[in-house]
């Protein structure tokens, strides 16, 4: 099957993600003038990204089993309201405590309703089991797109407007997800239905216990530790480094750029092995 006849929520799934992963990767240069507005060190945003980031880890099984038990449409409707409330309380807080909860707590539940765990399910419910590798690997690329497309654009906001301006642009590109989500459509034909219906007789225990004992399981929640640990902490961090050697930030932006174009290539490529 060729890409261009995958259904259309596959097309819906990548631009959910490229403006989902794009923002969230572009929050490291927001580190330097958000730490300098409130008058705090580093650490206090670091830390709130870093709570971001547990929070997307804590809520990714609990939104996967509503999404399987409500729909995917529900919960990515949801999660673009939690993401775009985060963004746009952080826009306007004047306390730097409520970056824990908006940027940290709230970001991160949109973040597991809006990425990966549930997308990526949607998507295998509605294409043929001999192509989801091919979709899956389109799919995934496109956080990486998002993290190309999305970061010059911010630094440009946040260099002619200021960062509480860039982060309302942000909170309104999540409208955007939310209207995608509206269209995504799971339903699927008679066989499809069945298998669905058998799998679904399995309980949470169950389907708990067939997991921890697969060695695959383990493995994948390897390769993500790995994965997201090293490609947040050099999102997050980058820029504020290289703003210490002096360098500007458009370097910064350039840079993770370059990270996110050179990622879509390997995200796409490892459906071959």
């Amino acid at each position: 099957m060729s890409i261009f006849r995958f259904p259309l929520l596959v097309w819906l799934g990548i631009g959910i993600l490229i403006i989902c992963l794009g923002i969230r990767q572009s929050f490291g240069i927001f580190v330097l003038p958000i730490s300098e507005h409130f008058g705090t060190g580093r650490e206090f945003f670091s830390f709130a990204i870093a709570l971001q980031n547990l929070m997307f880890g804590l809520f990714q099984p609990f939104v996967g089993m509503a999404a399987d038990r409500f729909g995917a449409k529900r919960i990515v409707f949801l999660g673009a309201i939690a993401y775009g409330l985060g963004l746009y309380l952080t826009s306007i807080a004047t306390d730097p405590g409520i970056l824990y909860l908006s940027l940290g707590a709230l970001v991160g539940l949109g973040l597991s309703a809006t990425s990966y765990v549930v997308v990526l399910g949607a998507v295998a419910k509605v294409v043929p089991a001999e192509h989801t590798a091919k979709a899956f690997g389109l799919t995934t690329a496109a956080g990486s797109f998002g993290m190309f497309a999305i970061i010059p654009g911010a630094q440009y906001l946040l260099s002619e407007f200021g960062w509480q301006q860039a982060l309302g642009v942000f909170a309104a590109l999540c409208s955007i997800m939310m209207a995608f989500s509206l269209f995504m459509n799971t339903s699927r034909g008679g066989e499809a239905k069945f298998q669905s219906t058998i799998q679904s007789e399995q309980t949470l225990k169950q389907a708990l216990k067939e997991a921890f004992a697969h060695r695959g399981y383990w493995l994948i929640h390897a390769g993500f530790f790995v994965c997201g640990f090293q490609v947040m902490f050099i999102a997050t961090h980058l820029p504020s480094y290289l703003a210490d050697k002096d360098l500007p930030a458009s370097s910064s932006a350039l840079a993770l750029a370059y990270v996110g174009i050179f990622n879509i290539f390997g995200s796409y490529t490892n459906r071959f092995f």
